[in-house]
């Protein structure tokens, strides 16, 4: 498990604060208080806020960690006197570390002046507080109410960064999902199955559209770095809040658990098994993927193989051959993330000889035995997922954390439209901009009446579309320069659909 040294990353992020303000102007040079201290005292206040008191015990253990790890000197007095007066009924949940804001405007800066210019600091900002805040959890044992909270006010903190242009590696907040290509086949598994992240190379990964989100950098850092590029990787991503603050609760969870296993004390057992329920094109493959390789930086799992299957990857025609067929895909995820896609189309049999439930016995046996190294990831449309879970006991006993996956909204809907711009050298002209917002927020307005609405797939198919009718617009064109060969006017835009 991912063991978690909080003074390096403490000292790390004093060293960019005290180099923000001395050699940048984004900070007040006639400030009386240092932005050291004052990232200091936002840490207090952020620990003060986590804090739930059950036990007098446990206070003085969280007063223990503040004066040893943060350099301060407080009593249980003082500290309960600093919540009062700070925290409880002043809406801070909602309210951004003043110090943050610093480090976002350095990240602002142009290259040759910015601090930490490689790297997003207001992001590493979170990454140390988040840190902080389960470590301090970790000294009273693993608080439901208080991981909550935790998780809340980090997402909170990354979705104010996402705001900005602050991600270096890869421009703005980044969208990605799978292509709907036919996923590539190996001649000993036979149905739709995908495998990422192995060493093997007749098992590529399905790729995705935007390249921002796919690459993998993290080779030669350790644990704590890869797990902070992931977890950057999934922050920058539009939209998807409540699935964010769900991973981050969960990743949370082990690292408390990975703290407390340290100290010698009790550790609950975790189930790492989800539900990830929604309709199509909210990005629960790109997420999946991306867990696989959060809980192999974070020692949950050794390998962070991904395998993306489906009820015909699992089930074969005739007898005792799904059990072969589902042992054989299982044996290929071990070390990583089993994603089953449709997963209820399992349990939707169709005649009474249906050898799904077959597979549904081989997965729940394997799911126990090799639970230490393997994760499985069921996905699909919420209520369908439902039932699917309810169908059978075992189902229920072994996934009992669903993560649902709401429509994106039209402004994201906007964000991930502008964003296939950009990433493929397109923009559009004034009246262009103004047709696809109203024509992406009649989609979203009209989407329960559309059987063919697939939130970011069908933004992506109508960008598809707007490419076609600009190429066509300008195939003759006397004078092909950069502007008339990445502008999107009215005409290339406009779908045939009345808008409301």
């Amino acid at each position: 498990m991912l063991n978690i040294d909080i003074n390096p990353l403490l000292e790390k992020l004093y060293f960019f604060a005290s180099t923000i303000q001395s050699s940048s102007n984004v900070f007040p040079k006639n400030s009386p208080v240092p932005l050291r201290f004052l990232v200091k005292d936002d840490l207090i206040n952020f620990c003060g806020y986590i804090f739930t008191k059950t036990t007098s015990d446990e206070e003085d253990y969280e007063i223990d960690f503040l004066n040893t790890y943060l350099g301060i000197s407080i009593t249980a007095k003082n500290f309960q006197r600093l919540r009062v007066d700070r925290i409880i009924g002043t809406n801070f949940e909602n309210k951004i570390p003043p110090s943050l804001v610093y480090f976002v405007k350095n990240d602002l800066l142009p290259e040759a002046e910015k601090v930490g210019y490689k790297m997003s600091v207001a992001r590493h900002y979170i990454n140390v507080f988040n840190n902080v805040g389960c470590a301090f959890l970790a000294y009273n044992g693993i608080n439901e109410s208080e991981a909550e909270k935790l998780s809340k006010y980090v997402t909170m903190m990354s979705e104010y960064v996402n705001q900005y242009d602050v991600d270096h590696s890869s421009g703005r907040n980044s969208y990605s999902m799978s292509n709907d290509s036919e996923p590539n086949q190996d001649n000993r598994l036979s149905g739709n199955v995908v495998i990422s992240n192995t060493s093997d190379d007749k098992y590529k990964d399905n790729g995705s559209l935007l390249n921002g989100s796919s690459a993998d950098n993290s080779k030669g850092k350790t644990d704590e770095e890869k797990l902070e590029e992931y977890m950057n990787e999934l922050n920058s991503l539009i939209g998807l809040t409540n699935v964010k603050e769900e991973i981050l609760k969960q990743v949370n969870l082990v690292k408390i658990s990975s703290i407390r296993k340290k100290m010698g004390l009790k550790v609950p057992d975790i189930s790492y098994h989800l539900v990830f329920s929604g309709n199509p094109g909210t990005g629960k493959t790109t997420v999946a993927r991306l867990l696989s390789k959060i809980y192999q930086a974070l020692g949950v799992v050794s390998k962070g193989t991904f395998v993306e299957t489906d009820r015909s990857g699992l089930v074969a025609g005739f007898v005792g051959g799904t059990a072969e067929k589902t042992t054989e895909i299982i044996n290929t995820a071990i070390g990583g993330v089993l994603f089953i896609d449709e997963a209820y189309a399992l349990t939707n049999a169709s005649t009474s000889e249906d050898f799904g439930p077959e597979a549904i016995d081989t997965l729940l046996k394997r799911m126990e035995d090799d639970r230490s190294d393997f994760i499985v990831i069921a996905a699909g449309y919420t209520e369908p997922m439902k039932a699917f879970v309810e169908s059978n006991p075992g189902l229920k006993s072994r996934f009992s954390k669903f993560i649902e996956f709401t429509d994106y909204n039209p402004a994201e809907l906007k964000l991930i439209f502008d964003h296939f711009c950009e990433e493929h050298d397109f923009c559009l002209n004034g009246e262009a901009n103004e047709y696809v917002t109203k024509y992406l927020e009649n989609l979203f307005f009209n989407k329960d009446n559309d059987d063919t609405f697939g939130n970011a797939r069908t933004v992506r198919n109508y960008f598809e579309r707007c490419i076609e009718r600009q190429a066509s617009r300008i195939v003759q064109h006397p004078n092909l320069d950069q502007n008339v060969l990445t502008t999107f006017r009215l005409e290339d835009v406009t779908e045939d659909v009345k808008l409301y």
